[in-house]
């Protein structure tokens, strides 16, 4: 049997929903599967064979200095981890998320496969120094992206001396809302933006304008770094799942407005707005341009702001298109624990050839 350490090196609270669905199809493999990692970011009630000392968890605060003591923890971080897996001797690591630089000073010592997987990362080689580290990787590690043009990226730009496969990250889902809040008028639209990755300028920006925002009819709900109740703006520090559910039933649509360096990782709120049939609103990047190309029935990309597009989005939104159906089974089979196993399995026989 595949004895497998999952391991969240950064256990952020945000991947949660990541590690859940994950690990739940990791179990179809029929695996020994033991989990390293803190509360926060696994499953409810699930046993966690190492919890990661609370001294390698603090929160990274600003400044230069800050930074050197932030690298210094996370590379103690995973010597602590490397004396986990001398212990445990598995036959395969997966790293659900890991820092770049200390991930590459450790990475000569790991001495069997070792899956890692990019989200923040390949937006961080913009870095000299980042790209210098990822670079040296060892061949033990395999980077694990989402999707083919970032797997392009780090063979083509980057050029990594390291393996490089495309995982998808698994989407569950779940029947179509027909539920819509109700607005003053049929034209009125609700948006939900509560991505943790929201540019928040782009907010500020709009909540300058709320005069313009509530004549165009349009109530935006969304994540933003202090709470804010206005007639047709509400921002939220924080959203209960109670709260979260409920808006993204009854929204009009999901506005996701990500800065445009988010170009190589993935939103789990556009995944979670396809999952739930809800349109996706969102501004240029790489990553919505990706989104475009292959599912265009899906996306609608703004060429300017939100209160200057309002007809366009209106007459978008209410158009009735069979493609749009078609797209999103197309997206979810593609991002399903089915077509994830598939795609390891293959992996897997690939390192025992």
């Amino acid at each position: 049997m595949l004895r497998v350490l999952y391991v969240d090196a950064l256990c952020p609270s945000g991947h949660r929903v990541f590690n859940s669905l994950t690990i739940s199809a990791l179990k179809d493999l029929k695996a020994e599967l033991k989990l390293v990692g803190h509360e926060r970011c696994l499953p409810d009630k699930i046993n966690i064979a190492y919890r990661i000392p609370k001294r390698y968890l603090a929160k990274r605060k600003a400044g230069s200095f800050s930074k050197f003591s932030y690298r210094i923890r996370e590379y103690q971080k995973l010597q602590w981890l490397l004396k986990v897996i001398e212990k445990e001797h598995p036959d395969l690591v997966i790293l659900s998320s890991y820092e770049t630089i200390s991930l590459s000073m450790v990475s000569s010592s790991l001495k069997i496969p070792v899956l890692a997987f990019n989200h923040n990362n390949i937006d961080e080689l913009g870095s000299r120094v980042k790209r210098y580290f990822y670079r040296r990787i060892g061949g033990s590690v395999t980077q694990v992206v989402f999707e083919n043009y970032m797997a392009d990226y780090l063979k083509n730009n980057i050029k990594v001396r390291s393996e490089v496969i495309v995982l998808p990250h698994i989407v569950e889902s779940n029947e179509r809302s027909e539920f819509q809040a109700e607005l003053p008028t049929p034209d009125s639209m609700l948006l939900f933006a509560p991505s943790s990755s929201n540019d928040f300028s782009l907010i500020e920006d709009l909540l300058m304008r709320e005069d313009e925002i509530r004549s165009n009819g349009i109530k935006l709900v969304a994540k933003f770094k202090e709470d804010v109740s206005q007639d047709s703006i509400i921002l939220r520090k924080r959203f209960s799942d109670k709260e979260y559910d409920s808006f993204l039933r009854s929204c009009s649509a999901v506005f996701v407005p990500l800065p445009r360096s988010f170009n190589y990782r993935i939103s789990n709120v556009v995944n979670e707005a396809i999952a739930n049939g809800k349109k996706i609103i969102m501004g240029k990047n790489l990553y919505s341009g990706f989104l475009f190309s292959k599912y265009p029935s899906l996306v609608y990309i703004l060429s300017n702001s939100l209160v200057e597009q309002r007809e366009d989005l209106r007459v978008w939104l209410k158009k009735e298109d069979m493609s749009y159906e078609e797209e999103r089974r197309a997206f979810i089979a593609g991002h399903s624990s089915s077509a994830f196993l598939y795609e390891l399995s293959v992996a897997l026989e690939s390192n025992r050839q």
